[in-house]
């Protein structure tokens, strides 16, 4: 039954966090990065240019 329930909880929880994750983990690194990271700059400059 923990299986099942490890399971269950990991798919309810992959169903929110796609949701969460995406709009957290992507674009906040690509944003905040290029910012503060000069390596991903390249990213942003090329689109300000």
């Amino acid at each position: 039954m923990t299986i099942k329930h490890d399971k269950n909880n990991e798919v309810e929880e992959t169903k929110e966090s796609p949701l969460v994750e995406p709009e957290e983990k992507n674009p906040p690194k690509p944003l905040v990065n290029p910012k503060k990271d000069e390596p991903l700059s390249p990213l942003t400059e090329p689109n300000k240019k």
